[in-house]
Order: structure tokens, then C-alpha cells, then sequence
């Protein structure tokens, strides 16, 4: 474009030098023609002047005269542009004319030819502007064959030397037009040289290596079409502005209708420009075709002044071809071209580029570059680019990098962020199919509507094998719909360990980033992910904490609506995202991993906010639904769970019970959580709330309900305010006696010490029974209790102390109270006793129960005492008591122990003994017994003696009862010895010792009687000894064998009491 301009304007100057040359030394030939005519008779200057004017041409002479060695010489010749003769047109100094010699000595005047020696010709183009031709030499001549001839060997224009050649056939003075020209050529004449000048300004060359132009005219001036000037122009360095050229060279040839430019080359050293063109003069229009190797940037930025290309930075000239037409109007010029271009191993605008291919046309300054191909190191580029103005549109096919995009993206907008959160490897691949257009003038003005896939990338360090959208984007806005994203999981942490998918896909209908908003809008994005990736996309921070809480197995399905916040703080977040999981997941809630299956809910990200609402999962072996709110800084948790059939033995697993046992947990939980954050980033939850409880059951306890506020930290959890509600429908008790289906219990507060495994309990009290109280916490003493007792009704409790669950648990240490508010069965040699108005204080240590005040009514007498019950671990639970019992009614006993005889009395005693339970061998103690006002040998285990004694005494004194008796014993491995029983009746004495074996249940007993009185003197036949009588018993204890036996002196000879007349039997009184 430039070089056709650049030539247009040397046309112009050679023909502009031509003409004036050509009408200055014609003039003087106008001049001198007439002198041939008419000689120089007369004012003959004035004269010639005049002759000139009236053929157009305004000129004065200083002098002429005749020289016979150098002929006609004519000085200060002036040539004008009117009649006015105030602009001058050219000036000669001096015009010197060879004349044949011998004709003029006879009076005649023949011009053989003009000669001009350092000349200067002053050429005016319009106010204060002309052209100053200098050391001009040259000559011309018209011969007989009117053939004129000029000839300029040398000549300066602006310090550049000109050759000049004319031939011209059929010269005739009048056929010289009667004007110059026109005004309105002299005025188009005036602009364009004026312009030329300007344009010459621009141009240097070295001052002793001037360029060289040559100019040969030649043809016919009755046939002005067939006239051809042929040019040339050669310079070994030329430099426009500071665009240096080298070896310029330029030839062509005009006519009257056309100028052809046959070779324009140069060399900028490296590479060479060349170039042929035509121009048709009289429709103004031409055409061209050329070619270049050299830098052109180096030549529009330092040449042309043309910055368009300063971006293309190559070490490699680019090689164009181009051909084009052009046509000249007052406008200016009008250009067309088209032609190819490469180029290898370019930056453009600062990126890296190997190689550029593409056909181009031209318009008048509007470019098409068609099947554009640009290469890069890991990508390319095709498609085609249109150029109209200050407006660059474009269609392309790219799969160049993302930084190649780097200059058209403002500071701190959505692509530079994308490409300074990108990471890309050799495996990398970017596809980008896209149209659109940017400003020439601003590159961060721009628009672009396409496709693109992205391959094998890291996005915020997220491995992603597939990025695919169509988008519209431009500065202001990034719009991205049907996006489809398919993460790599190879490397996932969830993937590894359960052995996962490899991929995971999501898609959105749309992603569109505001700049000036800097906010994101995400449109129905869904598929199978692990949530912490796809959130480290846009919310970094957000992703880290689900990534910690929730720990999905298998990726879930996801469905996000909201805007992202870019700007901090990110007060305008606001997504929504629907999550079903498919398979397991582990959740840390509340400080602990809880593995949960069909996890579903959704999910609201907030500023500084985390809102799970709608919430359901399987969890714990139950269910549970409800909401779970996050909040950072700091970080608090606010809970509302419903839960239904969780198993107990898995919820006191996870959290580190002290005790793990079955059950199953329902109830309504409402908490708040908080963190003290440490500066590791690390800190310990505590969580405060209350809880309904609902239908449970724990430890094989069924539970109907109950209440309790609690608080869970670091230290352990408490409860108060608790109340729970047994329920006792299925109970074994209840349904053996009745009573109520409900009771309750309430504590003022339970305390679990995480760090010693022990639990405070202040003031647990109600009204339940005591085994599935018991079964709660201690599910072997819960047997025993209800294997020994028979409560007909749940009895008032009250408990407070603590519990120590460690290794030995030597911390235990509770205080209860027991008070029946009704019957208690009682197991005692296979009989069940009926304890009444029972009450009793428990104090409970490391497997130690200790009873004590204990009080109860039976067989209409009261007992009491205490009973030490030690459950050791590995052994056998040993049982200590120490019981008395007051006015037990034998007739009472009698009929539960199915006496044959009612018996009648009072039974008062104490025992101390100490026994493995379920181990009567183990029975060891001591006793003391005693029977007042009843019939001893009614009782069973004397009722065989009265047959004996039958046969002894006479039925006088056979039907005397033993209405008062006592003894005390010994308990030795299960069986009990006695030696001092003592009763008597009316008549007699009797005294006994012997054992009763509680294990095989077997007596082996002797009882000594002594006859008084008169049946002493009755039985003295039948005895040696005055009225002394010896039976022994033998046999079950239930009914044993009773015989008389030679009476033996006892122990203790005749101190013995058997030998005393004794008084009337006593009750031994209590030790």
C-alpha cells in the first residue's frame, strides 16, 4: 500500500520536473525560432517576449546577444505562471544557444542546439512553495527532420542527481497549446507538488551517495499516445524517516496512458522487496504484484510510522506475496490486494508463536486474512479475520494456550483470573471454535461467541479431563451454557481408599461471570461429583470444609443453583445445591467420623454460612432428618435432628461412651455447636442443647420417652433437666403383678468426665423398678436384683454420686435410697417370701453394693439389716449380711412352708453369715433363734419326735407342747451346727446339738430330755438314769426320721443343763 503511494508520487515528480524543463527550453526555442525568421532588428528581446506571450508563455530576458565563438547567448531569463508576471515559473541564469557561424556572419541565424550549464531553476507550485532544481546542465536540439532532442547529463533536486533524455518526432512551434495549463491544473499542480515536497521531506540518503534518477522520453509529437518515458531510479542506500534502504532500484515506463513500474526492489539487508505495477492515467486506476522478505514491521514502524504491526516481533522476516489494484481520486488512494503471508518464529504481543500462514485481501484499508493458520508450541490457530476501521472481526478454530489470550484480558478480570488459577502439562490440549471482534485501538474491547474444550488441565489444583461449553464472552461478561466437565479422580483421596470411579461428570446450563459485578451465577449444574472439587472451583474455602465434614465414598448427585461472590468479604454468596448420595458416607459430625448411607439434603453456601436443610440419611443403625446450619468466624453449628431407631451400641462407639450396650435411640434434638479455634487451624467443638427423647430402648430397657437439655465438650457431656419415662408394658414384674405401664425418673444433672471415664449424678429420683433402672448401667446387677426381688410395685428411688467407668473403676462411689410402695417377692429356700414396707439405703462402690437401714415387714413381724453384695470380676458374686428379724409368726411360716400340724409362736433371731450367690456350700456365719409362745413340734423338723415321745410318756404328758425354744448356731460350708438347743414343756426338758446340711437339705440331730416331777417317777422304770431320755433325727429336712437312743452324758458331764432342773425356756436375746 505504502509503495504504491510511494510511486504514485515519484510519477508525479518526474513528470512535474519534465514539463518544466520541457517548457522552459522549448520557450527558448519559441524565442529563437523567430529570431531564425526575423533576425534582430529592432527592441528584438521585447519583441521575442511578446511572441512568447501571445503562444502562453510569459517570459523576460535581461540581454541576448550574439557571441561568433559561443553563439546567441541569452541571460536572466524569468518564465511566469500568467500574464501578471507575478509568480515566477523558472528562472535561468544563463541560456546559451550554438548557431551555425559562416551563416550568421552572412546575416542568417540557424540554431544548431541550447545548451544550459549550472543552471537553477526555481519552479513555483503555489504560495511560498517551489521546487529548486539545481547545477543543471543539458542541451537540446530540433533537426531537419523536426526531431527534437534534449538531453540533462546532470542535475540536483533536493541533493538527488537526474538524468533526463528527450526524443521527441514532429516538432512544430505551433503545435505548442496557446496556455500552459489551466487554472485549475496549476491549482491541482500546486497541491500535489506541494505534497510531493512533503513526502521528499521524509526522505535521506547519504550526502556523498545520492541516488541517481534517470528519465528517457521518446516518441512522436504528431502521435502524443505513442510517447513513452522510461524511468529509472537507483540509490545504493535511500532512508525514509529512519527506515534505511539498501541497493534501491526502480524502472518503469509511462505513456499517455499508463505508467508501468517493470522492477521496485530494495534490501533492508536481510530480505528484499519487490514489486512490478501499472496505473492507467486516464481512468486513475492501476494494478500490481510483488513480493517481500524483509521486515516489514521494521519498515511500517520506522518507515511509515506505523505502530499496526509493533506487537509482530520476529528475528525472521516474514515472505509476502501480494497483487492488488489501486485507483487515484481527489479522495485519495483507493487500494485492493490479496496475497499470502508467512512467517516463522514470531511474538505477537508477547506470545511466542512458531509459524504464520494466510491469504489476505485488501479494500481501500480494509484487510481479510482467509485460511489463517498460526502455530504455536502446544496449539494453533485457524480461521479468518476481517479488519474494517478501527474494527477487527474474526472466525477461528484454536486450540493455541490460554496465555496466548493474556493481552486481551484486563487486569483482574475473568480470564486472567482463569489463567492464573490454570495449570497446564504437556498432555494439555485447548479447543476453541469461535467468532467475534475487537477494537483495534483498545484489544481489551472485544467480544467472542464459540465452542471450547478444554483437555487434561488443573483449574484452582482440580485435575480436570474435560472442560466443554458454547459461550459468549467479552470484558464485561463471560457467559458459558451447556458447560459439561468431567473431573480426573485418579489421584483422589475418596477414590484410593473405597476403590471409586475414575471420572466424575457434571454439567450446568449456565455459567456466567459478571465483571462489574464480580459475581457468578450457576444455572442448573448437575451430575456425579465429590462435592470438595467442584467447590474448589469457585469457593475454595467452602470446599475445604465440606471436604472435612462430609467424606463421600462414592461421588453423589449433585444439583447447584446461586451466585459466587468473587470480592472479600464474599457477602453476596449465595448457592444452592440438592445432594442424594449413592452408597456410604462418612460425615464428621459433632468432632467425630459417623458413616451414613442414603445421604440426601440440600445444601446452602452463604457468606461465612453452611445451611443443610432438608436433611435425611441412614446413620448410627437408625434414621435421621432434620437441618445442620455452619457458621465461621467462629465457627458455630446450630442442629436440629430428628432421629428414629438409632442403635445405641453404635452411637456410645463413636463418641466414646464409657460403656458400649444395645439399644435404640428415637428423639428430637435441637443444639448449638462452637469451636474454640486453635492457631493450627485446629480447636474442639462444644456443643449445648436439649433433646426429646422418644420411643428407645438401652440396654434391653424399654424407654416411652423423656426430655433433658446437654452440653458436649472436649471435657465430657452433661445433662439436666433430664426425665425419662420407662416403659414397663413387656416387663416381666408387671405382667407377673401388674402395676403401671409408665414411671418415671428425673435427675438434676449427669456428668460424663471424658478424661477420668467418670460420670457424676446428682439427685436421680422417681418412681421405677429397680432392674431396668439398674439394667441401664449395670445390666449383671440388674439380674440379681431382679432374680431376687419381686417388686409388685415400682418403688421410689433416689440416687446421687459417682460412677467410675474405668479400669478398675475405684472412682465409683453412689449413694441411693429404696422405699417399696408395695409387696416384694422374696426367694428364699424355695419359697417365695412377701417383704412389705421395704426400704433401704444402697451405697454402691467398684463392684461393691452395700444395703444398709434396710427394713421390712414379713410373716407379720418386721426384719432387717444390711447385705453387702460384691460382684467381682471372674468370681463369684459374694454376699455379706448381717439380718435380725422380731416377731416373725410361725403359723405364717408354717403355711408357706406347708407345716403338716399348724404351729403357732413367735420367731425372733439374727444371723450373720457370708455366702457365694447360687452357692449354698459357700454359706458360712453365725445365728441365734428363738421361738416364744408357739408349738415346737409342730414345726417340721421336730414334729417326727413326738412319736417317740409318744412311746415314752403316757398321754398324760405326751400332748405337752415346747412352747418356748432357743438356740444359737454355727454355719460352716453350707451346713449349720448347733449344740445349745434349749425348750421345754410343762413335764420335760429337752436340749439338742446336731447339724442340718443346707446344701442336700438333710438333719442329723439328738435331743436329750429330762422328765420333771411326776413324770420323772412315771418314766424311771424305762430309764437308767431317773426320767433321762436320748432321740436322734436323721433324714430329709423336710420330714426326717425320729428314734429313741441310749442316753449318752453329753459334753460337759453333769454340769451339762440336761442334769438341772432348768427354769422356763428364754428367748436369747440379740447379739
Amino acid at each position: 500500500m505504502k509503495s504504491v503511494h510511494l510511486f504514485r508520487r515519484l510519477h508525479h515528480f518526474k513528470a512535474l520536473v519534465l514539463v518544466s524543463l520541457t517548457l522552459v527550453m522549448l520557450g527558448a526555442f519559441a524565442g529563437l525560432y523567430w529570431l531564425n525568421s526575423h533576425g534582430f532588428a529592432g527592441r528584438w528581446s521585447e519583441r521575442i517576449a511578446t511572441e512568447l506571450a501571445r503562444r502562453g508563455i510569459h517570459a523576460e530576458f535581461e540581454s541576448v546577444r550574439f557571441s561568433p565563438t559561443r553563439g546567441v547567448i541569452v541571460k536572466e531569463v524569468f518564465f511566469f505562471t500568467d500574464e501578471t508576471r507575478q509568480e515566477i515559473y523558472a528562472h535561468i541564469p544563463v541560456l546559451r544557444f550554438d548557431v551555425d557561424r559562416g551563416k550568421a556572419f552572412r546575416g542568417e541565424l540557424q540554431i544548431r542546439r541550447a545548451n544550459m550549464e549550472d543552471a537553477q531553476l526555481t519552479v513555483p507550485v503555489g504560495e511560498d512553495v517551489s521546487l529548486q532544481i539545481d547545477d543543471l546542465t543539458g542541451r537540446a536540439s530540433v533537426d531537419r527532420h523536426n526531431r527534437l532532442r534534449l538531453e540533462a547529463d546532470r542535475g540536483t533536486l533536493g541533493g538527488m542527481r537526474f538524468q533526463l533524455e528527450i526524443e521527441l518526432d514532429s516538432f512544430q512551434l505551433g503545435n505548442l497549446p496557446d496556455g500552459l495549463d489551466t487554472k485549475t491544473s496549476s491549482e491541482r499542480r500546486a497541491s500535489f507538488t506541494r505534497d510531493l515536497l512533503k513526502e521528499l521531506a521524509r526522505w535521506s540518503f547519504p550526502a556523498d551517495s545520492p541516488p541517481l534518477l534517470r528519465l528517457h522520453v521518446k516518441g512522436s509529437l504528431d502521435q502524443p499516445t505513442g510517447i513513452r518515458t522510461t524511468i529509472s531510479l537507483t540509490a545504493d542506500e535511500l532512508m525514509r524517516l529512519d527506515y534505511p534502504m539498501e541497493d534501491v532500484h526502480i524502472s518503469g515506463e509511462l505513456d499517455s496512458r499508463a505508467l508501468t513500474i517493470d522492477d521496485l526492489r530494495f534490501s533492508d539487508g536481510g530480505g528484499q522487496l519487490s514489486l512490478q505495477a501499472h496505473y492507467d492515467l486516464e481512468d486513475r486506476t492501476g494494478g500490481y504484484q510483488g513480493s517481500s522478505s524483509i521486515q516489514i514491521t521494521d519498515l511500517l514502524r520506522n518507515g511509515l510510522q506505523d505502530d499496526s504491526l509493533s506487537q509482530f516481533i520476529s528475528p525472521h522476516a516474514p515472505r509476502l506475496n501480494a497483487r492488488g489494484k489501486f485507483a487515484l481520486g481527489e479522495a485519495g488512494i483507493r487500494l485492493s490486494a490479496i496475497g499470502s503471508l508467512s512467517c516463522n518464529h514470531f511474538r505477537f504481543l508477547g506470545i511466542p508463536f512458531e509459524k504464520i500462514n494466510t491469504e489476505f485481501s485488501w479494500q481501500n484499508g480494509d484487510i481479510y486474512l482467509r485460511n489463517l493458520i498460526v502455530k504455536h508450541e502446544t496449539g494453533e490457530l485457524t480461521g479468518e479475520v476481517k479488519l474494517k476501521d478501527d474494527l477487527v472481526q474474526y472466525r477461528a478454530r484454536t486450540s493455541l494456550p490460554l496465555s496466548a489470550y493474556q493481552p486481551f484480558m484486563k487486569e483482574k478480570s475473568g480470564l486472567e483470573r482463569a489463567l492464573a488459577d490454570s495449570k497446564f502439562t504437556s498432555e494439555s490440549r485447548i479447543l476453541i471454535d469461535a467468532r467475534g471482534s475487537i477494537q483495534r485501538s483498545n484489544l481489551r474491547d472485544w467480544d467472542a461467541t464459540g465452542t471450547f474444550r478444554v483437555e487434561n488441565f488443573f483449574y484452582n489444583e482440580v485435575p480436570i479431563v474435560l472442560a466443554a461449553a458454547d459461550f459468549y464472552m467479552s470484558p464485561l461478561d463471560y457467559i458459558f451454557d451447556n458447560v459439561e466437565a468431567v473431573f480426573d479422580y485418579r489421584a483422589h483421596e475418596r477414590r484410593k481408599e473405597f476403590d471409586g470411579p475414575a471420572s466424575g461428570t457434571v454439567r450446568a446450563r449456565q455459567i456466567h461471570f459478571d465483571t462489574e459485578t464480580e459475581l457468578t451465577s450457576l444455572i442448573t449444574l448437575k451430575g456425579k461429583a465429590w462435592p470438595a472439587p467442584l467447590l474448589q472451583l469457585f469457593i475454595p474455602d467452602t470446599a475445604q470444609h465440606i471436604a472435612e465434614t462430609y467424606r463421600f465414598r462414592n461421588p453423589p448427585y449433585l444439583v447447584a443453583n446461586g451466585l459466587i461472590d468473587h470480592r472479600n468479604p464474599d457477602t453476596r454468596t449465595d448457592i444452592l445445591t440438592e445432594v442424594t448420595a449413592d452408597g456410604l458416607t462418612d460425615c464428621n459430625f459433632l468432632g467425630q467420623s459417623v458413616e451414613v448411607s442414603g445421604l440426601s439434603g440440600k445444601i446452602s453456601v452463604r457468606h461465612r454460612q453452611n445451611e443443610i436443610t432438608e436433611l435425611t440419611m441412614e446413620a448410627l443403625g437408625g434414621r435421621i432428618d432434620g437441618s445442620v446450619t455452619h457458621r465461621s468466624h467462629p465457627d458455630r453449628l446450630s442442629v436440629r435432628l430428628q432421629c428414629r431407631d438409632l442403635d445405641i451400641s453404635k452411637v456410645s462407639t463413636t463418641y466414646d461412651f464409657s460403656t458400649v450396650v444395645p439399644g435404640s435411640l428415637t428423639a428430637s434434638v435441637a443444639a448449638e455447636a462452637s469451636r474454640d479455634a486453635h492457631d493450627d487451624g485446629t480447636g474442639n467443638w462444644g456443643v449445648e442443647g436439649s433433646c426429646q427423647l422418644g420411643t428407645c430402648s438401652y440396654n434391653g430397657v424399654p424407654i416411652a420417652g423423656g426430655s433433658t437439655r446437654f452440653a458436649i465438650g472436649p471435657e465430657g457431656y452433661t445433662f439436666t433437666d433430664g426425665k425419662l419415662e420407662f416403659d414397663y408394658t413387656d416387663y416381666i414384674l408387671r405382667k407377673r403383678y401388674g402395676g403401671p405401664q409408665r414411671a418415671n425418673m428425673q435427675v438434676d444433672r449427669i456428668q460424663h468426665h471424658r478424661e477420668n471415664h467418670t460420670t457424676d449424678i446428682a439427685n436421680l429420683r422417681g418412681s421405677a423398678w429397680p432392674g431396668p433402672l439398674l439394667r441401664l448401667v449395670d445390666s449383671k446387677g440388674a439380674d440379681l436384683v431382679d432374680e431376687m426381688f419381686g417388686f409388685h410395685q415400682p418403688p421410689l428411688i433416689s440416687t446421687s454420686g459417682r460412677a467410675d467407668h474405668g479400669k478398675p473403676g475405684t472412682g465409683t462411689l453412689l449413694t441411693s435410697t429404696v422405699k417399696g410402695q408395695g409387696i416384694i417377692d422374696y426367694e428364699f429356700l424355695d419359697r417365695t417370701l412377701q417383704l412389705t414396707s421395704a426400704s433401704a439405703s444402697i451405697k454402691t462402690t467398684p463392684h461393691r453394693q452395700e444395703v444398709k437401714e434396710l427394713v421390712f415387714g414379713t410373716f407379720g413381724g418386721t426384719a432387717g439389716g444390711e447385705v453387702t453384695v460384691t460382684s467381682t470380676p471372674g468370681e463369684s458374686t459374694r454376699i455379706e449380711a448381717g439380718l435380725r428379724w422380731d416377731d416373725l409368726n410361725l403359723s405364717e411360716i408354717g403355711r408357706k412352708f406347708a407345716f403338716e400340724k399348724a404351729a403357732q409362736g413367735k420367731i425372733t433371731g439374727r444371723i450373720d453369715f457370708t455366702t457365694l450367690a447360687g452357692r449354698p456350700d459357700t454359706l458360712n456365719g453365725k445365728g441365734v433363734i428363738g421361738l416364744r409362745n408357739g408349738q415346737l413340734f409342730h414345726v417340721p423338723i421336730f414334729g417326727p419326735l413326738s412319736l417317740p415321745l409318744g412311746t415314752v410318756l403316757s398321754k398324760e404328758f405326751s400332748h405337752e407342747q415346747a412352747r418356748d425354744a432357743s438356740t444359737t448356731f454355727v454355719l460352716k460350708n453350707g451346713v449349720a451346727f448347733t449344740r445349745d438347743f434349749l425348750t421345754s414343756t410343762p413335764s420335760t426338758t429337752f436340749v439338742g446339738e446336731g447339724s442340718i446340711n443346707l446344701v442336700n437339705k438333710q438333719v442329723d440331730l439328738t435331743m436329750r430330755m429330762n422328765a420333771r416331777g411326776l413324770l420323772g417317777l412315771v418314766t424311771l422304770p424305762l430309764t437308767p438314769v431317773k426320767g433321762l431320755f436320748q432321740f436322734r433325727g436323721q433324714g430329709p429336712l423336710s420330714k426326717p426320721v425320729w428314734r429313741s437312743a441310749p442316753f449318752t452324758q453329753p459334753a460337759g458331764g453333769r454340769a451339762h443343763p440336761i442334769f438341772k432342773t432348768p427354769s422356763r425356756a428364754q428367748i436369747v436375746p440379740e447379739r
